[in-house]
């Protein structure tokens, strides 16, 4: 939407300008017009890296507790643990890339919308 000019006449009092309401309608829209481009897609890259921490501390927990069973496991079957450990590091290594690229590809994609 283009910027609305609120019409002010030539000289005081001349009836020429925009009356009270008409000017006020064109100042709110303007001010619309701002929020919407610089405010509204603040507040959903906001909700998305709420929602993209969430996501990456409920895996963290659950990475934490697959961490502890298999550190269980390998007490019990000593002679595993080193291919419990090996294991435990690929399941590290491929869940940290997998949480990484999540939250990078959500934070492009709404830092795309903020620029649109």
């Amino acid at each position: 939407m283009a910027k609305k000019i609120i019409n002010v006449g030539n000289q005081e009092n001349d009836g020429l300008g925009d009356g009270i309401r008409s000017a006020f309608v064109k100042t709110n829209e303007n001010f619309d017009e701002i929020y919407d481009v610089l405010v509204a897609p603040a507040q959903v890259l906001s909700a998305a890296i709420a929602t993209a921490s969430a996501n990456r501390t409920s895996a963290e927990r659950l990475l934490s507790i697959r961490i502890n069973a298999a550190s269980n496991a390998a007490s019990i079957v000593s002679a595993q643990v080193v291919s419990v450990d090996l294991k435990l590091s690929t399941a590290i290594d491929v869940v940290s890339a997998a949480l990484s690229a999540e939250v990078d590809a959500r934070l492009s994609a709404d830092r795309a919308l903020a620029f649109v």
